[in-house]
């Protein structure tokens, strides 16, 4: 078994129809999208890599995130991430960013963080 890190459509469409803008939940879904953005070139690639159940070529999914607040939201995550860099972000300890615990960084960006395999030994 492996991780999955995708987050699925419908529960991406659940919290941005039932949340308010700026929200911290809606906040730290668009992080972590964000942070996945970086592996893909296109919006269409993005979505689908990081969105499960997401098909690019599918302008029904397109339709489903559309008046929930999801695109600007992204896009305006996007601007602040590309101007501020990991200082956009707003999942931290300490939210000057400055006072941060040691590790978080580290742990939040790395992807590996979460060994999911099954150990199949006995023991």
């Amino acid at each position: 078994m492996q991780c999955q890190e995708y987050l699925d459509l419908k529960v991406v469409q659940l919290v941005f129809e039932r949340t308010v803008e700026k929200s911290l939940l809606r906040e730290l879904f668009l992080d972590w999208i964000m942070l996945d953005s970086q592996d893909h070139t296109s919006l269409e690639d993005w979505l689908s890599g990081t969105i499960r159940g997401f098909e690019k070529d599918s302008a029904l999914d397109f339709a489903s995130l559309d008046g929930s607040g999801f695109y600007p939201a992204l896009m305006e995550k996007n601007l602040r991430f590309q101007k501020q860099g990991r200082a956009a972000l707003k999942w931290r300890h300490d939210r000057n960013g400055q006072n941060d615990r040691p590790g978080w960084e580290e742990f939040f960006f790395n992807k590996n963080v979460y060994n999911c395999e099954e150990d199949d030994s006995e023991e």
